[in-house]
């Protein structure tokens, strides 16, 4: 998750949590194309940093949401939100 693009329009994610206490549910259901759900507590946000332009980085005082996405992608994204309010 380091080179600012993504592969085929896919972004990455990953999350860490301090323990499985922040962990409120996981879904992952027995057919194919039902949704999965991940759902937790990172507890008091206490850091936001774009790294290496390539990945959105939310650190709070029980874990870290990383999610692959580009500085241009978020500016876009931003944008997009505002023109439709």
């Amino acid at each position: 998750m380091s080179n600012g693009t993504t592969k085929g329009g896919l972004h990455t994610f990953s999350i860490v949590l301090q323990s499985k206490d922040g962990l409120k549910r996981i879904t992952i259901p027995s057919e194919g194309d039902e949704e999965v759900i991940i759902e937790g507590n990172l507890g008091e946000l206490r850091e936001l940093d774009l790294v290496e332009n390539a990945m959105l980085e939310i650190k709070g005082i029980k874990g870290i949401l990383r999610i692959e996405v580009s500085e241009g992608e978020l500016i876009a994204l931003r944008a997009r939100a505002r023109a439709s309010l």
